[in-house]
Formats: C-alpha cells, structure tokens, sequence
C-alpha cells in the first residue's frame, strides 16, 4: 500500500465517529482499508466493526502475522466481526447510521464520496446488515497478541515475550512478511532456547504443531541460518538448543537483529 493511500485511509477513518454506540459496517472493503483499520483505528469497548467481504480478501488479510494477531484480539474483546461472502457492493462501503461512505480508487488516490441522509444511510446499513448476519463467519486461528504475550510470560519467560512483540512490530512497520513459525525460531535460537520448549509452546496456543516448528527448523538450518545441539540424549528425539549460525547477531542490538530477519522476509 503506496503512503498515499495509507493517509487517505487514515484521514477517512478519522471522519467516522468512535463514539461507544457508533457502530460501523466494512462492505466488500479493500484489503490497504482493513489493514488501516486493524493498524489505526481505535475502538472502544462497546463498539463493534463488522466486515462482510470475500473469503480471499480476508485470508490475505490475515497472511500477514501481525494484522492476524491484531484481528484475532479485536474479535476477542468483541469489537469485531467478520463475516464471508460472495456477493456485497460493487464500490468499497463504511456505514453508520446516520453516514454512508464509498471509496473510490484512482491510481495513486483514494476518493471519498459520503452522505448524511439520514434515510438513505439506513436502508443501505438495513440491508447490509441482514447480508452480514445471514453470511459465515470467518475463522481466525492466529491467537491474539494478548493470548501470545501471557503464554510466553507462563511457558518461556518475559525477555522473549518483550523481544518478540517488538519484532512484530518492527516486521509491521516496514511491511516485511515473515513466516510467524520461522520468526519465532529465529529469536529462540538467539535467546538460546530449546526445539522442545519453544514448540511445545507453540502448539499450546495453536499457532503450529510441533511437528511444523521440526519441519522449519530443518529448513533453517539448511539454510545455514540456525543450528541445534543436543542437550540430553535420554530423550527421544534428543532435546535440541537452538543457536545461531552467525554469532555475531547473537550480540547485536534486538534493532540490528531485527535488520537481518527483515533481509530474510524480503528474499
């Protein structure tokens, strides 16, 4: 999403009111609007966002791990639904109330046309309500940054959980996607931390099986990124610690660190 665009989303937004009982309705919405919405926007404990748009558009929403973890811990607080569907609007729709407002697109620009006719504001939010409730819901699997940060708190310790959440961050900010399983792996494996633990981990909050951390690991590792050595050969397979390969990032600043993991996601 060129930063055009962002700003015009952003200033979009901006527009519609965040009272508590301001409701708001996403119609066939862009996916640069969702990510605006899900990076930008502030809601309030009883405000709900609802989106009904096509199943494609939201699982490439939610290919990215940050605005997955973000999605999943807004519908955790129940502040938004997401709802699948074929058919919608023609144009990209924000409804309230007592606003209607469509977007359109234009090379490097976003155009916004609004109302406040009342009337007209209601039979098109009626009518789109009744498409989001009759449409299904879509699942988001990716736990949410609240799930993650307690889990690692618990399982692992704080220094990892505060590491990874601004790596998280730092990948969203300057759009670099990185796989969620191998990104975690790279941090254990600077942190110095076992296979077993962090997969174990992983799989208790459903963010991949064991099995998927093994495989990626392996991937690592032959990739001359990651190694591991075993650390108690009573158990089978063997405990593995995970260390990196280069021992220089081991040392470097979690932002220079950070530098090298986003070399890996732009590859």
């Amino acid at each position: 999403m060129s930063a055009r665009i962002e700003d015009d989303l952003t200033e979009v937004l901006a527009t519609v009111p965040e009272n508590s009982d301001t409701d708001l309705l996403l119609v066939s919405p862009p996916t640069d609007l969702l990510e605006t919405v899900l990076s930008e926007y502030s809601v309030s404990t009883e405000q709900t966002i609802s989106v009904v748009a096509s199943e494609q558009k939201l699982q490439t929403l939610i290919s990215s791990f940050y605005l997955a973890t973000q999605a999943a811990e807004l519908i955790e607080q129940g502040s938004l639904d997401m709802k699948t569907s074929s058919t919608g609007s023609p144009n990209p729709l924000i409804l309230t109330e007592n606003k209607l407002t469509t977007l359109i697109y234009f090379e490097d620009e976003v155009g916004v046309l609004s109302t406040r006719d009342h009337q007209l504001s209601s039979q098109m939010l009626n009518k789109y309500t009744s498409l989001s409730k009759s449409s299904d819901r879509f699942t988001i699997r990716t736990p949410s940054r609240s799930v993650i940060r307690r889990s690692l708190v618990s399982h692992l310790d704080r220094q990892f959980q505060r590491a990874l959440d601004d790596l998280i961050d730092d990948m969203s900010r300057i759009q670099v996607e990185i796989d969620a399983v191998e990104l975690v792996l790279l941090l254990a494996a600077r942190q110095g931390k076992t296979l077993y633990d962090i997969s174990k981990w992983g799989e208790s909050i459903n963010l991949a099986s064991r099995s998927t951390f093994s495989r990626k690991k392996a991937q690592l590792v032959e990739q001359g990124l990651i190694q591991g050595e075993p650390i108690s050969l009573d158990s089978n397979p063997p405990k593995l610690r995970l260390s990196l390969s280069e021992e220089k990032l081991v040392h470097d600043s979690l932002s220079e660190f950070s530098i090298a993991v986003r070399r890996l996601g732009s590859v």
